[in-house]
């Protein structure tokens, strides 16, 4: 078996035209499912795996989708039923993304706001949502200020202290642990070197009239990933001893162990528009879940499923490729590829392909967003959060009689 030596254009602009045909004709077998080392080669065998990850997503977004079609690449509000039986067409942008080889799927989501968090835990709460996966943080959106608008941030809408307590009425959201953690096996020594943020909560639906309800308390486990910039893939960190691929199976583990989508209920799964790394981690999710049932590997076909029940989720190409090479730094870490896959070496392939996608999003995103958005401490959002102390989101029991008439009546 040969080591092969793997060269990566400069530009995409000088891929040959013989490369870019091979890219093109790659993205044409969408939809097909392949074994695993018959997947690795046909992607990561070619001259450059990273253009023909480009090619494909663009073939991907120039095909043919009846829902984009009929909504005209939107989103569409969708009427949920509430409880009492009555239809009401709630103030978040969501929609079901069913699991194609069974289980509870996932529902994509945008992140609540000031306006949409009630109907947000009635979403939760109505279909049986068990599991939330926070792709942003809260008042990330201020970082972005050329784009900013209050309307549209994410707000905190869950406690995040042991005994804390938020009123969404008619619903009140209690916490019953939080903790910062680096993986699932690992907490956190500092902010600095956090990852994400596991919160235990416990939702409780209060009828305005009687008071709880019986089978009204539900269990929610709740994660709030704090290193995935809007746009991007998820950043190496602490920056100085971490790498791309460890940060994207870091990801992966998180979902997989903290969550564990496979059981339960649903996942609910938001960024902010609920497009880009929502429909990032639910691929890797869902391709990984294909490969342990059937042994095959389609995530072309994986990403079309998506768009055909929420349109644009994953955003560009960049995450297009980061769930290619995330899925097969897993399978290489679990044996299931080996070190050399058709004579050629597997780690090598790999490096090259991530090293060609970090230059690219230097390139793109050189200067901005501030990194120190990253750096800053984890708990930076709590600063904001005080600044919406007064706002009726946050008003405690006493408060909520009126609210209820407000929101609900």
């Amino acid at each position: 078996m040969t080591k092969i030596k793997h060269t990566t254009p400069q530009n995409s602009s000088t891929a040959t035209k013989k490369e870019k045909t091979a890219s093109a004709v790659n993205a044409k077998k969408k939809g097909t499912d392949l074994k695993l080392d018959r997947w690795f080669l046909t992607h990561f065998s070619v001259p450059c795996p990273y253009d023909g990850f480009r090619a494909e997503f663009e073939a991907l977004n120039d095909s043919e989708n009846p829902w984009m079609e009929e909504n005209k690449k939107k989103n569409p509000y969708i009427a949920w039923n509430i409880v009492g039986g009555e239809t009401k067409t709630l103030k978040v942008n969501a929609q079901k993304i069913p699991c194609p080889n069974g289980g509870s799927g996932f529902i994509a989501c945008e992140g609540p706001t000031l306006t949409s968090v009630y109907d947000f835990w009635t979403l939760v709460y109505q279909e049986k949502v068990d599991k939330v996966l926070s792709l942003n943080f809260p008042f990330e959106e201020r970082y972005y200020p050329n784009n900013y608008s209050a309307e549209h941030e994410t707000i905190r809408y869950w406690p995040t202290e042991a005994g804390e307590v938020l009123y969404f009425m008619p619903y009140k959201v209690t916490c019953l642990s939080s903790v910062f953690k680096y993986a699932p096996n690992e907490m956190s020594v500092d902010n600095k070197n956090t990852i994400y943020r596991l919160s235990r909560l416990i939702l409780t639906f209060i009828n305005p009239v009687t008071g709880p309800m019986p089978d009204s308390v539900r269990e929610v486990v709740h994660v709030c990933y704090l290193r995935w910039p809007d746009g991007r893939i998820p950043m190496p960190w602490p920056p100085d001893n971490d790498t791309f691929s460890e940060a994207g199976l870091r990801l992966l583990d998180t979902i997989t162990e903290e969550l564990k989508p496979e059981t339960g209920g649903p996942s609910l799964v938001h960024c902010h528009a609920g497009l880009g790394r929502t429909g990032a981690a639910i691929a890797l999710v869902q391709c990984l879940h294909q490969y342990q049932l059937s042994s095959t590997v389609n995530i072309w076909g994986c990403v079309e499923r998506m768009r055909e029940f929420r349109s644009r989720m994953v955003m560009n190409h960049w995450q297009y490729a980061f769930i290619n090479l995330v899925f097969a730094e897993k399978m290489l870490s679990i044996g299931h590829l080996t070190a050399y896959c058709g004579g050629y070496d597997v780690r090598a392939l790999l490096r090259s392909t991530w090293k060609r996608l970090e230059s690219e999003l230097n390139r793109a995103f050189e200067g901005q967003p501030p990194l120190q958005m990253f750096e800053a401490e984890t708990v930076q959002w709590k600063i904001f959060a005080e600044q919406l102390s007064s706002s009726k989101a946050y008003q405690l029991e006493s408060c909520q009689e009126e609210e209820t008439i407000v929101e609900l009546g």
